[in-house]
Formats: C-alpha cells, structure tokens, sequence
C-alpha cells in the first residue's frame, strides 16, 4: 500500500474500464435479451426491463461480495441471502399494492409477477450474473 501496490494508476484505470464494460452489458442486454418475451409476444416496456436490470445487479453485487469476501460465518450468509429476499419481497409488495397508493404505482402494476414465470427473466438473471462474475474469479 506504501509502495502504490493496491492502488497504482495502471490498476486502477482497469478497474475503470471493467466497471464501464459492466454497466453497458447491465444496460444493454436486458433490452435485446428480453425482447418479445412477454406473454404475447410483445414486449415488457421500460419497467420489466428496468426491474430485470435492478434485479440483475441485485445478483452480481451480491455474488461479487461472495467472492471478495475471505471468511464466511453465518451472518454473512444470512445476510447476503436476506438482501435478496428483501429485494423480491418488497418488489412483490410493491407489484400487487392497490395502484396509485403510497406503496404503488401504475407503471409497476403486476410487472414483477409477469416476470417471475418467464423464462428469459431467469435465463438474462444467470447470463449476467454468470458472465460478470465469471469475468472477475477467471481474470
């Protein structure tokens, strides 16, 4: 750390790059890996992507501490596996509130249940996550 080791510019312009390649694949790829994935046929709209995407980095943050992270006990786990039940139990509240409530809004009315069955939600979920994470434990 004296010596510029851990933080020398080299260092951490890469990380730079990395996190702007992540975002853009973040961004992108639900647009173009969820298309015409709705029950019908048509296409979710802004909302189901931007639910997709949320969820996604839900996903790559949590298995990123995983694996950063040098020593597990049980209150690691337990909140690791509580911050993403939180994040689907509050998404699920908020996509069956009665719409225009405080909890609710119209845009995300039933959009999280519309998700939760397709198949393209989970199978762009495992392919970000898998892919981003993939790329930090084999480089």
């Amino acid at each position: 750390c004296i010596n510029n080791f851990f933080f020398r510019p080299a260092l951490f312009w890469k990380w730079l790059l990395y996190a702007i390649v992540e975002s853009v694949l973040v961004a992108i790829v639900p647009l173009y890996a969820m298309l015409y994935s709705d029950n019908t046929g048509g296409t979710l709209g802004v909302w189901g992507y931007g639910a997709t995407t949320f969820t996604a980095v839900i996903f790559i943050v949590n298995f990123k501490m995983l694996m950063i992270q040098n020593q597990w006990t049980w209150v690691h786990w337990a909140v690791l596996f509580l911050s993403i039940f939180t994040w689907f139990a509050s998404a699920l509240v908020i996509t069956t509130a009665t719409p225009g409530t405080l909890v609710s809004d119209y845009n995300w009315y039933y959009i999280f249940l519309n998700l939760m069955p397709n198949g393209s939600f989970w199978a762009t979920l495992f392919l970000l996550t898998a892919t981003i994470n993939g790329k930090d434990a084999f480089i």
